[in-house]
């Protein structure tokens, strides 16, 4: 009687539970990724809202300041008492300042939450490149494969952060120069007026 051959290998059993498995933690680190990238689209847009919220809250702030500013300054001219053109330009200047102060911080939030944006763009772009490293790395059959693949994922890490960093650093430059604007044009204004 001839004997049965089986149908599958012990090897062939293996390749297969490998190839199983490695198309089950790909589709698994996917769905890791995706929902990272999900929850990283969801803090952009939680921090731009906030940002939104804030400058509407600076603002409001800004301007019952103003109101309690003149009230005040009226108060406070009268208890020293100047005169009516002067306790108006004082009360003036104030709340031209609290105007500036309102603007610059609605130029930093304003750049806080391009920064953001820009970090959470890196933050999610580096889950993307793991994700695929980790692929390349399941499909690595040498050393030397390994050791290539974790390299580039360095080397491509190392770039991005630079690039990002780059980017950030603009946007605080900008922000920067931006603020400093507001405040010499609203110097030259308060200057204007003193005189």
């Amino acid at each position: 009687m001839a004997e049965q051959r089986p149908d599958k290998t012990a090897q062939e059993v293996a390749q297969d539970t490998t190839r199983k498995m490695t198309d089950e933690t790909a589709r698994v680190t996917r769905a890791i990724a995706d929902a990272g990238e999900r929850a990283g689209r969801a803090n952009v847009e939680i921090l731009q809202s906030n940002a939104e919220t804030f400058q509407k809250v600076l603002q409001s702030g800004s301007e019952l300041a103003s109101q309690l500013t003149a009230r005040s300054s009226d108060q406070f001219a009268r208890a020293l008492g100047l005169t009516g053109s002067e306790a108006q330009q004082a009360t003036q200047q104030s709340s031209h300042n609290l105007a500036l102060i309102a603007q610059s911080s609605t130029v930093l939030a304003h750049g806080m939450q391009n920064i953001s944006t820009e970090w959470f763009g890196f933050v999610r772009k580096q889950v993307e490149q793991n994700v695929n490293a980790l692929d390349a790395l399941m499909r690595s059959r040498t050393p030397q494969e390994i050791m290539a693949v974790q390299s580039d994922l360095v080397r491509g890490s190392l770039h991005d952060l630079i690039q990002s960093t780059r980017k950030i650093a603009e946007v605080s430059v900008r922000m920067t120069d931006e603020a400093t604007r507001k405040m010499a044009e609203a110097g030259g204004e308060g200057a204007r007026r003193a005189a």
